[in-house]
């Protein structure tokens, strides 16, 4: 406490601001043995206690926010006492130092074009899905409302431009342009690997051209990579970005994969961004939800054998895989679950898909509900119960989303079979 009061190193504190190693706390019993001559003292500090109080409100921050009146009023602050005092501390003549002053700059603009991307983001999901009206409207406001889409602008990642890519590549298969659809999927694919999974779809599925495409941007980065990187360096980057996540849970709040959910229930109060060793009962408990969420996978694409092959039986087998890809890898950061707004507006704009139902609309809306919490709600309701359930929430909606696209698929493909007899 007193390094703290001088802001100094307990090894820089001078013996004189150090208390006496005598001057220790003694038990109330030897205190009372020590008093027992002098009763109304020890009565006089009773009543003291009993009329002390302190009042603290928990689970609150009470960290300063900013040392202006705003967040924004600092930055502009930092920036200009920082921009002043660089000529004196390194000159006019040193680029590599304006430029890392340069970086914060660059980190604003790149924020802002994050935004930005949200219009024309806007525009594809509702032209994809072919929503009109209230249903249009609906989709906007779930785009809005996305705490994953606000997550990864604010995290300055890019899966909100991979979204993007992701709805331009299905409506270029819809439109029949099945080479185009090829390349951009393995590029998404490449660049989050839980795209992987799906892209594979079209290859059991045998749509040739979109996996031939997806071959050959694939072939292309891996060419250029051993050639342009050292072989020692792509290992090590296979070793730990994705071997070393195979069967060490990661159970970092926003870990929404199964595995991530998982982790926390098995290891409470562990948030570690690290992978860990699976505690005893971990990995019976994985293995089995990895059987129950592949299991509806396999079935389908056996049974969609035959099945009519039109473009929206593809699309909905496609979402399911899509959806149970992002369930089950080892890693599924919060920021995915924004992609699953692609099949909910698919189904939402298509009445077949609909059929309506009551049901349906009810399922798919509490979905669209839990993957599009905002984060910091979650961090709030976390913080104020103590319940890492909360940190949950998208992986629960994705699930929910699953179960709505398979029973989706099961009306869907029951009608079609009908209407083919």
């Amino acid at each position: 406490l007193r390094c703290i009061d001088k802001n100094m190193l307990l090894s820089k504190l001078s013996t004189e601001a150090q208390a006496s190693p005598e001057e220790v706390f003694v038990s109330p019993g030897e205190l009372l043995e020590k008093f027992k001559l002098y009763p109304f003292i020890i009565t006089n500090t009773y009543k003291l206690m009993d009329s002390c109080s302190i009042q603290m409100e928990f689970f609150a921050d009470k960290n300063k926010k900013s040392f202006g009146p705003a967040k924004d009023d600092d930055k502009i602050l930092l920036e200009k006492l920082a921009t002043d005092g660089f000529t004196s501390r390194y000159g006019i003549k040193d680029k590599a130092a304006r430029a890392r002053l340069s970086k914060e700059l660059a980190g604003a603009l790149f924020f802002l074009i994050g935004y930005l991307s949200i219009l024309p983001l806007a525009y594809w999901l509702v032209k994809f899905s072919g929503a009109k009206g209230r249903v249009r409207w609906a989709i906007l406001a779930f785009l809005a409302i996305s705490g994953p889409l606000d997550y990864s602008v604010w995290l300055g990642n890019i899966t909100h431009v991979i979204m993007l890519g992701m709805i331009l590549l299905l409506w270029w298969f819809k439109q029949g342009r099945q080479w185009l659809t090829g390349f951009l999927l393995g590029a998404v694919g490449l660049i989050k690997i839980p795209l992987i999974l799906p892209a594979g779809y079209f290859f059991i599925r045998r749509q040739w051209r979109v996996v031939g495409g997806g071959l050959l941007v694939f072939g292309l980065v891996l060419g250029l990579s051993l050639w342009l990187v050292p072989i020692s360096l792509n290992t090590t980057w296979l070793d730990r970005c994705i071997l070393s996540f195979s069967g060490n849970p990661v159970p970092a709040y926003n870990n929404q994969a199964v595995s991530g959910f998982l982790a926390r229930e098995f290891m409470p109060g562990n948030l570690s961004w690290e992978p860990q060793t699976p505690p005893a009962g971990f990995t019976l408990a994985s293995n089995l939800a990895l059987f129950v969420l592949y299991a509806p996978v396999v079935v389908m694409l056996f049974l969609g054998l035959r099945s009519p092959r039109t473009p929206s039986m593809l699309l909905l087998e496609f979402f399911i895989v899509l959806v149970c890809s992002i369930l089950t890898s080892p890693i599924s950061w919060t920021h995915y679950f924004m992609l699953l707004l692609i099949p909910a507006a698919f189904c939402m704009a298509d009445d077949d898909l609909m059929g309506n139902k009551t049901w349906k609309y009810v399922l798919l809306g509490a979905a669209l509900l839990l993957i599009s919490t905002p984060v910091k709600l979650t961090m709030a309701l976390f913080e104020q119960t103590g319940q890492e359930l909360f940190f949950s929430m998208y992986f629960i909606g994705g699930l929910l989303l699953y179960l709505f696209l398979i029973a989706v698929w099961i009306d869907f493909r029951r009608t079609a079979n009908r209407r083919s007899v």
